[in-house]
C-alpha cells in the first residue's frame, strides 16, 4: 500500500475561511492536524476528496463529529453511514511506520499548499524529501521533513493549507502528518508528527487507535521502515523456519509450569479487559485514578509472565547442537534463535486469527458488546505489535 492520492482531502472551515489537508484513513474517518479545524463551530467542517474532485469538482462532504488532541496537534473527522456509502467501504487503514531515532528515510507528502492555487482553486501538490526524527532520542514524536523538490521562494506563507498532509515512506507506510513549518528554514523544512511513536508510546496514542479502529473494518498495524512486506502486515504462511536442531522437549514439570503461566496470562488479560470496561464508564476522578493504577499493575504482571514464558521456547545453552563449532558467532546466534522464531510465528498466527474473528464479530455487534469487542481487539493488536518486535530482535526481519 502506498500514498493513495485519491484519499487526500482538501479541508475547508467556512466559518473561519481556513483551509488545510487531511487523509482518508478508512471509510469511517479522516486524519488531519488539529489546528486546521480548531476554530470550527458546531456546524463542523467540509472536505473534498481528491478522487471526487476529478469526477465532480463541486462535490463536498460535511461532518461535525470530531476527536482531537490539541497538545499533539492531531484530529480525526468521523463520517455518518450515509457519508461512508458515498465514500465507499473498501478503504483500509494503511500500515504505520515505526520510526527509529537515528533513521533518515525518503518520504513523499501530498496536500493543498497556497502556492499551488490557480484560478481561485487550491490544487494538490506532491513532493519528496528526507524525514529525520528529532527531539528526545527516547521519544521521537516529531520529525523534520527536508524538502528535496524545488519549491516557490515564498517562505512560510506558501505552505498555508499544507498542514495535515500525509507523509508516506517509499514502501507505502504512513509516517505521519505535517503540522507546521520552521521559520528559520524559510519553509524548506516542515515538522511532522510521527504517528507510529504516538501509538506505541503515548497514552493519547491508544485513544487514537481505539477511535480509528472503531470506525474501520481493519486494524492499525505498525511496521519498521525500509522493510517492505514485513510481519506487521500479515504472516502469509504458518510454516516454521528450517531448524538445525530439534525443538527443545519439555519435561513434565516444565510443561506443567508452562501451562500454569499461560493460564495466569489468560486470567490477567481477562481482568485487564474488565477493568478497562469499568474505566470507560467511571466518572469519579478518585475511582478513575485507582482503575488506571490497576491497569498499570496488570500490564506489569503480563509483561513479567511473558518474560517467564520465553525461556520455554528457547533452546538450552548446553544443547548438543550448540557445542564446539567452526561456525562464526553470527551463524550460531541465528541457530539459537530458530526455535524462538518458530514459536513466535505460531503465536502471531494465532493472534492474527483471533483478531480476524473478533473483527468479524464486531461488524455485527452494538452497545455493550461492541465496546467489549473493541477492547479485546485493541489488546490483541497490542500483542501482535509486541510479537513483531520480538521477531525483529530475534533477527527474523533480516532473514527476509
Amino acid at each position: 500500500m502506498a500514498l493513495v492520492q485519491t484519499q487526500v482531502a482538501e479541508i475547508w472551515v467556512e466559518a473561519t475561511e481556513s483551509r488545510g489537508t487531511g487523509y482518508l484513513l478508512c471509510s469511517g474517518c479522516l486524519l488531519t492536524a488539529h489546528h486546521v479545524i480548531k476554530d470550527c463551530p458546531d456546524t463542523g467542517v467540509s472536505f473534498r476528496l481528491l478522487g471526487d474532485f476529478q469526477a465532480d469538482p463541486d462535490r463536498w462532504l460535511h461532518s461535525s463529529r470530531i476527536w482531537f488532541n490539541e497538545t499533539l496537534d492531531i484530529a480525526l473527522v468521523f463520517f455518518s453511514e450515509n457519508e461512508q456509502r458515498l465514500i465507499g467501504q473498501g478503504i483500509t487503514i494503511p500500515p504505520i511506520a515505526r520510526l527509529e531515532p537515528s533513521q533518515t528515510i525518503v518520504c513523499q507528502a501530498c496536500g493543498f499548499p497556497a502556492f499551488a492555487q490557480t484560478e481561485g482553486r487550491y490544487r494538490d501538490y506532491s513532493l519528496k524529501g528526507q524525514l529525520t526524527p528529532f527531539g528526545s532520542v527516547k521519544e521521537p514524536a516529531l520529525a523534520k521533513f527536508k524538502i528535496e523538490d524545488e519549491i516557490p521562494n515564498s517562505g512560510m506563507q506558501a505552505w498555508k493549507g499544507f498542514s495535515g498532509s500525509p507523509v508516506f515512506t517509499e514502501n507505502g507506510l504512513l509516517a505521519g502528518i505535517v503540522t507546521q513549518g520552521f521559520e528559520e528554514f524559510r519553509g524548506e523544512v516542515l515538522e511532522v508528527l510521527a504517528i507510529g511513536w504516538l501509538i506505541e508510546h503515548h497514552e493519547i496514542g491508544q485513544v487514537f487507535r481505539h477511535q480509528v479502529e472503531s470506525h474501520s473494518r481493519s486494524q492499525i498495524l505498525l511496521q519498521p521502515c525500509g522493510k517492505p512486506n514485513q510481519l506487521s502486515i500479515s504472516i502469509p504462511s504458518a510454516q516454521p523456519m528450517p531448524s538445525h536442531h530439534p525443538a527443545p522437549s519439555l519435561s513434565r514439570v516444565q510443561q506443567l509450569k508452562l501451562d500454569r503461566l499461560q493460564g495466569e496470562l489468560k486470567r490477567s488479560e481477562e481482568e485487564y479487559i474488565a477493568v478497562q470496561r469499568q474505566l470507560e464508564t467511571e466518572l469519579d476522578p478518585v475511582n478513575r485514578s485507582r482503575l488506571e493504577r490497576r491497569l498499570a499493575q496488570f500490564e506489569q504482571e503480563m509483561e513479567k509472565i511473558e518474560q517467564e514464558i520465553v525461556p520455554f521456547c528457547t533452546p538450552a545453552k548446553d544443547s548438543p547442537s550448540m557445542g564446539a563449532s567452526s561456525n562464526p558467532p553470527a551463524v550460531i546466534n541465528a541457530e539459537m534463535n530458530t526455535d524462538l522464531i518458530n514459536s513466535l510465528l505460531k503465536q502471531r498466527k494465532g493472534l492474527q486469527q483471533q483478531l480476524e474473528a473478533t473483527t468479524d464479530e464486531l461488524l455485527a455487534a452494538s452497545g455493550a458488546q461492541e465496546m467489549r469487542l473493541n477492547e479485546e481487539r485493541n489488546l490483541i493488536a497490542k500483542k501482535i505489535t509486541k510479537v513483531d518486535r520480538q521477531l525483529e530482535e530475534a533477527g527474523y526481519d533480516q532473514r527476509g
